[in-house]
């Protein structure tokens, strides 16, 4: 396993049936929500993010998963496609857009609006 996930999983085996909110670094944040966790992000890209300590533990227990498939050579289910056109970008908040677009490298300065946000994020996936 990762040690970074291995760090991850041994936070989250502390906080299991907790309630609480639990601060990560940002770099954490990006792995949990590339995970579909819902991590709340800083007001600032370098500041801390939060998230949930059971969306922490439902993510942690992901990547567990996702390592075993990968030790045993199972492949994973696929994904649920969304239908053509609705990529759900726009029933987000600015903040999860951003947390997004941060998940995706793509760069959005601080005072951009959330259609702008929008638009780097499809721009980014676009096939190239």
């Amino acid at each position: 396993m990762n040690p970074t996930h291995k760090r991850i999983a041994e936070m989250a085996a502390g906080w299991e049936g907790s309630k609480a909110e639990i601060t990560l670094s940002p770099r954490d944040a990006q792995l949990l929500t590339e995970r579909g966790a819902k991590v709340k992000p800083g007001r600032r890209e370098f500041d801390p993010a939060t998230i949930a300590a059971p969306d922490l533990c439902a993510a942690v227990e992901e990547m567990l998963l996702d390592s075993i498939r990968d030790e045993l050579g199972i492949e994973k289910e696929a994904p649920k496609v969304e239908p053509v056109g609705d990529d759900g970008l726009d029933k987000k908040t600015v903040a999860e857009l951003r947390a997004l677009a941060a998940a995706e490298s793509v760069a959005v300065s601080a005072d951009v609006k959330k259609a702008d946000v929008i638009e780097a994020i499809r721009k980014a996936r676009a096939p190239k």
